[in-house]
């Protein structure tokens, strides 16, 4: 079985509301086409900037991250697991790609819920739990990086610098093949 695929992540979070309250076990993978932000509060993104220059922005208070700018060739994985015998799907998926990263010849490290590469942030997930005890991962995986945008659109100062896959030889079609077998396995 295959992701399901997106182009927005506005696409893909209308798509998504029907599988939340389900028993549905559902993946999906979001290839971002143009600038998107999604924060928790104005306090942390420039609404105004973002409005202004026609970059999709969307507000949501359930996220663990303050402000999360994308731009093309970001990717962003889901997955909505309904049983995993209580292990942490976020951190299977972190040591998974890292072990991929690591075949690829990267300095790769998990830091929280971030994954590192030569000390650049690359990738960063989420996890929560239902009501009905479903588990829900989520992770960015950035392939390029738009620093410019960045500091423009979000407002706190930034702990740990970014950068994109590309930057270390990957491709998109690299990172949809892992996930894809990511999701095949588990």
């Amino acid at each position: 079985m295959k992701l399901n695929t997106y182009y927005s992540m506005v696409d893909f979070m209308e798509a998504e509301k029907q599988f939340v309250n389900t028993d549905t076990e559902v993946g999906s993978i979001v290839l971002i086409q143009r600038p998107e932000v999604i924060y928790v509060s104005d306090e942390c993104c420039d609404v105004d900037y973002c409005r202004n220059n026609n970059i999709i922005h969307t507000q949501e208070t359930y996220m663990y991250a303050s402000c999360v700018v994308m731009d093309k060739g970001n990717i962003i994985l889901t997955i909505k697991r309904c049983n995993i015998d209580g292990k942490s799907l976020r951190s299977v998926f972190a040591n998974a790609f890292i072990d991929y990263l690591k075949s690829k010849g990267l300095d790769a490290k998990s830091d929280g819920n971030d994954i590192l590469v030569d000390g650049y942030k690359v990738a960063s997930g989420v996890e929560s739990e239902f009501k009905n005890g479903h588990r829900y991962m989520g992770y960015q995986i950035s392939l390029v990086q738009n620093m410019d945008l960045i500091s423009k659109v979000c407002k706190k100062p930034m702990i740990k610098v970014p950068k994109g896959l590309a930057d270390f030889g990957l491709t998109t079609d690299d990172i949809i093949e892992f996930c894809n077998e990511f999701w095949k396995k588990y």
